[in-house]
């Protein structure tokens, strides 16, 4: 026999031999104390196994990929250009200020406004990026999803 012959010989029977107890060990599903459904390969008593007649079974619902609102996009817009402006602005100044819980302006340290410009720039990014509203407006929706979720 051929080296690539019985080493195709030892995959079939490692395959073989594999199945059975991939099978076993099983993947099962809950749902936790806070409501969110939960997959693991330990056996609760309030568990269901997972099968392949589930997963052939199952109904996925479709997803929704409608476009964001027109109030949404301009909302969108308008805040990465606030954002920018609030960049620019943080960067242009020579010392930046926040409140006291008494209320009272206090100077930044060096870091503290090192780590304000940061979070700017990371906002503006976040608010910027190409489709932004959409991708934004997906987030938006799938919170909700997961909310009606939960209850």
């Amino acid at each position: 026999m051929r080296r690539a012959d019985s080493l195709k010989c030892l995959l079939a029977v490692l395959a073989l031999a594999a199945g059975p107890l991939a099978e076993a060990a099983g993947v099962y599903k809950r749902t936790d104390e806070s409501g969110r459904k939960v997959y693991t390969d330990k056996n609760y008593a309030d568990s269901e196994r997972i099968t392949r007649k589930y997963l052939v079974n199952r109904e996925i619902p479709p997803r929704d990929l409608s476009p964001p609102p027109a109030e949404f996009v301009i909302e969108i817009a308008t805040a990465c250009v606030n954002h920018r402006d609030r960049v620019a602005s943080y960067r242009a100044s020579t010392e930046l200020f926040a409140r006291d819980p008494g209320g009272n302006r206090v100077p930044l340290s060096e870091r503290q406004r090192a780590l304000m410009i940061a979070h700017a720039e990371q906002e503006a990014e976040r608010l910027c990026r190409p489709q932004a509203a959409d991708l934004l407006w997906a987030e938006f929706k799938a919170r909700v999803r997961e909310e009606r979720g939960r209850r």
